[in-house]
């Protein structure tokens, strides 16, 4: 069975928490930008985090050519909002993690 967006953007997020991701789900921009440089960065601001609390869907949409998606994801007392931008391949352009203001 295939995850669901959701479970997708879960796993990604809890991989980058270690400084890891699956570069199979990635175009080859994304995995250029996934650097060791930028996992380490990842994994340092994420780690602290440790098990969301929460991963709530904020909605999708197009873009481009592209399905845009984003998250609420809870950290402890962070709040924190993911978003992705999928290709037709279902490959991921990108993921980027920031501060829910």
């Amino acid at each position: 069975m295939a995850a669901t967006p959701t479970e997708r953007a879960r796993k990604i997020f809890l991989g980058l928490e270690q400084g890891k991701i699956e570069r199979s789900q990635f175009t080859d921009n994304a995995n250029f930008y996934f650097n060791d440089e930028a996992l380490h960065d990842y994994a340092q601001s994420l780690s602290a985090c440790g098990e969301p609390k929460e991963f709530a869907s904020q909605g999708k949409n197009e873009r481009g050519g592209m399905i845009a998606r984003s998250w609420r994801v809870g950290c402890g007392e962070k709040k924190l909002r993911v978003w992705t931008f999928e290709m037709p391949d279902g490959k991921l352009e990108q993921y980027q993690v920031a501060p829910l203001d």
